[in-house]
């Protein structure tokens, strides 16, 4: 797990010694080489992350599933989203970017949806 994130580290700390030699050069290049080794610590970070969501999936089977797996979809969402707007960001597509963190928010609100139907019923039993 720890050898994972070391990896991880080393291969972005690699990235950005070569991407900023790079720019100079060919600056898509520079952002190819630099969107490579974020995917490759994307997975990285997966593979030293099983641990925690074996455990998650433990906790899951525990409590309520719906609502776990509301807050799981919309982590997920909020990461990649973030991932992809860094990714634009470093590639000069600012806009782009404010673009896919609409989507992004969007996004974690469409997951989330389900437990605001929840909510709004349990209100409702209260209130009646």
């Amino acid at each position: 797990m720890t050898g994972d994130i070391v990896r991880a580290f080393g291969i972005a700390a690699a990235a950005i010694v070569f991407a900023s030699l790079l720019k100079q050069y060919s600056p898509p290049l520079s952002v190819a080489v630099s969107f490579a080794a974020g995917i490759a610590v994307f997975f990285f970070a997966l593979r030293a992350g099983a641990s925690v969501f074996v455990f998650l999936n433990e906790l899951a089977e525990h409590t309520h599933a719906q609502g776990f797996a509301c807050l799981m979809k919309a982590a997920a969402i909020a990461l990649i989203s973030q991932f992809a707007q860094d990714t634009c960001r470093e590639s000069g597509q600012a806009a782009l970017a404010g673009q896919i963190e609409f989507a992004g928010k969007i996004g974690v609100l469409a997951a989330a949806a389900p437990m605001f139907s929840e909510l709004a019923q349990i209100l409702l039993r209260y209130l009646q």
